[in-house]
């Protein structure tokens, strides 16, 4: 009898350490699965986001030129994904769009009071300049990670910002790799 109740009692325990383990992998089934397609039609992208984003329209720049950002605020961090047009591009050089990349970076490094962590090149759909780069905020105690497009004379930015947990998690970077444009 003794053996029966040891056995039962070692079954119930891996049980319940199964039971367990499925629970954490449920919810990092749940967490992998839970980002959704957005799609903004009238910005000619789309992206996976985990909720739906809040709409804004905002003047930027001494210019206050019209930027159209979709955001998601999950509490310990954000997701924002924005474009505005920038007509004043018109015709630049493959340099010029660089540097106005470089600028765009410049000017969030002032308005998160941030230190630049890492910036390199990159392109989008092999046609299309960007800049990946992410910013320490210690402000906020938090870290930004950031990813600038710039398609003809359109910025767009995609942006993790939160705890450095938040900015650097894999959700992260599943939502900054999953902007495409529409065709």
């Amino acid at each position: 009898m003794r053996y029966y109740r040891v056995k039962y009692v070692t079954t119930c325990a891996a049980a319940l350490v199964l039971l367990n383990t499925m629970v954490v992998l449920g919810e990092e089934q749940k967490a992998a699965n839970g980002l959704a397609e957005f799609k903004s039609e009238e910005g000619k992208f789309s992206v996976l986001l985990p909720g739906k984003p809040e709409y804004e329209e905002v003047d930027i720049g001494k210019v206050k030129e019209k930027q159209h950002q979709f955001s998601v605020d999950l509490g310990r961090g954000a997701y924002l994904v924005s474009y505005q047009d920038n007509p004043n591009l018109q015709g630049s050089s493959p340099k010029q769009l660089a540097a106005a990349l470089e600028s765009g970076r410049d000017r969030l490094k002032v308005d998160f009071r941030g230190k630049l962590l890492e910036s390199k090149s990159v392109t989008l759909d092999k046609a299309h300049p960007g800049l990946n780069f992410r910013y320490a905020i210690p402000d906020a105690n938090g870290e930004a990670r950031c990813r600038f497009y710039m398609v003809g004379t359109r910025l767009y930015q995609i942006m993790a910002i939160g705890v450095p947990e938040f900015a650097n998690s894999e959700e992260a970077t599943r939502v900054i790799e999953s902007f495409k444009l529409l065709k």
